[in-house]
């Protein structure tokens, strides 16, 4: 069968308009679900997860935007724990540092070798007294 002759039936599929993939990189950034972001430019789910799957440049643009979109959060963030604010900056170490209140005061107090209900001794040596001591 000659397929040169074929009569395509059905639809043209649609394709995303490059003059909407700016657009799109801004939306995405704000964490909307695929479906949202379809509803937002007109598009069924299927339609634009086809789109998705199909044109490379707008799985980039949604990349590109949610990116964006966690960088300037994390800035924002950064920048209130350098500002001092106190729950910035326990946030910031419990995901960056993997800090939490109970192993960090654990550590800070009694270091790795933790045991609960112990007695802590503290002894004063003075640098001039370290090798006659075995320090």
């Amino acid at each position: 069968m000659n397929t040169s002759n074929v009569i395509r039936m059905g639809r043209p599929k649609k394709v995303f308009p490059e003059s909407e993939l700016e657009e799109l990189t801004k939306v995405s950034k704000y964490g909307l679900n695929q479906a949202d972001t379809a509803a937002y430019f007109g598009y069924s789910l299927n339609t634009f997860k086809r789109m998705i799957e199909e044109d490379s440049r707008v799985e980039r643009a949604m990349t590109k935007g949610r990116l964006s979109g966690i960088v300037e959060v994390a800035q924002a963030l950064y920048q209130k724990a350098l500002d001092g604010h106190f729950q910035s900056m326990k946030f910031y170490l419990a995901c960056r540092a993997g800090w939490n209140e109970r192993a960090t005061y654990r550590e800070a107090m009694y270091g790795e070798n933790y045991v609960e209900d112990r007695k802590v001794t503290v002894e004063v040596v003075y640098p001039e007294d370290r090798k006659e001591l075995g320090y």
